[in-house]
């Protein structure tokens, strides 16, 4: 099961982030069949998602890349 684990205004900044996260190991699911949210008038969310075993290393490493801000639950 995957879970939620940062929210991204921007795709291309999605994809950086997933990127860095492969890069220490970590196992982030492809941003294209990752859902995210676009309602009309409201803002759109790129997520990052990861596999259950891996969200409290995940969140650990993106705190570690300075990407603390877009954590969804800390």
């Amino acid at each position: 099961m995957s879970v939620r684990i940062a929210a991204i205004k921007e795709q291309a900044f999605a994809g950086l982030i997933i990127s860095q996260l492969q890069e220490v190991g970590l196992h982030p699911i492809d941003i294209s069949t990752s859902g995210h949210v676009s309602l009309g008038g409201a803002e759109q969310y790129y997520y990052i998602a990861v596999v259950e075993e891996e969200a409290a290393k995940a969140k650990d490493a993106l705190i570690d890349l300075g990407y603390e801000e877009y954590l969804i639950a800390k």
